[in-house]
């Protein structure tokens, strides 16, 4: 049995952690596995930030907030990066789609599976039936 161990992290290790979720393109897997912390704890951290700036700014989405002083070139910009990435984004979905389409057939589960009829040398015949010595 594991015996789990409530790691405490300081404020600075969050805040630096959840920087290099919105910088990094890694995944949070990968990105845990390089810090040394679970995933689910880093998707935790995560998803509080997230519902910290949330209630701050007073929006449903952080990410739709837009600064009064943004130019139309910076504003096109953004916008073309965010369209790439949504491609990006499509292009991944419809592969997964595709794949799971075609499916693979159920597991079946050890017990149903048939067992052949496996023929034996006969010195282990021999060996396994005592009668067969006389």
């Amino acid at each position: 049995m594991r015996v789990r161990g409530n790691k405490k992290y300081s404020d600075d290790f969050k805040a630096e952690a959840l920087a290099l979720i919105h910088r990094d393109e890694r995944s949070f897997r990968q990105l845990a596995e390089d810090l040394g912390v679970n995933a689910w704890t880093l998707r935790d951290w995560y998803k509080k930030d997230l519902m910290a700036k949330k209630g701050k700014s007073g929006s449903r989405d952080p990410k739709q907030v837009v600064s009064a002083s943004e130019t139309p070139e910076q504003l096109t910009a953004r916008l073309e990066r965010e369209n790439e990435r949504l491609r990006k984004e499509n292009e991944s979905l419809k592969m997964d789609r595709e794949i799971l389409k075609k499916g693979k057939p159920p597991v079946r589960p050890v017990s149903a599976r048939v067992i052949r009829h496996v023929t034996l040398p006969s010195r282990w015949t021999c060996r396994a039936t005592p009668m067969a010595a006389y």
